[in-house]
């Protein structure tokens, strides 16, 4: 598959990006000379980590009809030391459902399949993908949270 990212000539940083039907706009923000009119590459990456982590989750779930109902994956960026070479993520993952507790432990090892950046980037250390937070509804209630590295 070829991905295409054009410049939008009507916005001074814009970029339509076509991937196969689908189409998206990257922009950078105001501050940044740009309209604001569309993700950054920097949360556009973000987000491809939290889409795969959640539809990996998803896929693993029907494919072991596991009864996870909801799931929402918050990504946190620290870019703080991006400059030296440090680009930190952590994520936090939600799940919903009527799961027992092997259940969930299943769907946490699922979530750590997705493919973390220093797997995907051409320069390793450059990219660190720091910690998934899983939790889940039922353990919101005792506030006990599971911490995984990967």
């Amino acid at each position: 598959m070829t991905i295409r990212v054009v410049r939008d000539q009507r916005a001074p940083m814009r970029h339509v990006i076509h991937v196969g039907r689908n189409s998206l706009a990257s922009d950078l923000s105001v501050e940044e000379g740009g309209d604001g009119s569309g993700p950054t590459p920097h949360d556009l990456y973000d987000a491809a980590l939290g889409a795969c982590t959640a539809l990996t989750v998803l896929w693993y779930a029907k494919h072991k009809s596991i009864p996870v109902e909801g799931i929402e994956v918050s990504v946190e960026r620290d870019a703080s030391q991006e400059r030296s070479g440090i680009y930190r993520l952590s994520a936090a993952l939600t799940l919903t459902g009527d799961l027992s507790a092997a259940q969930r432990e299943e769907l946490l090892r699922a979530a750590q399949k997705c493919p973390p950046p220093y797997k995907c980037a051409s320069h390793p250390p450059h990219w660190l993908w720091v910690t998934i937070l899983v939790r889940d509804v039922l353990s919101r209630l005792g506030h006990k949270y599971h911490e995984l590295d990967t």
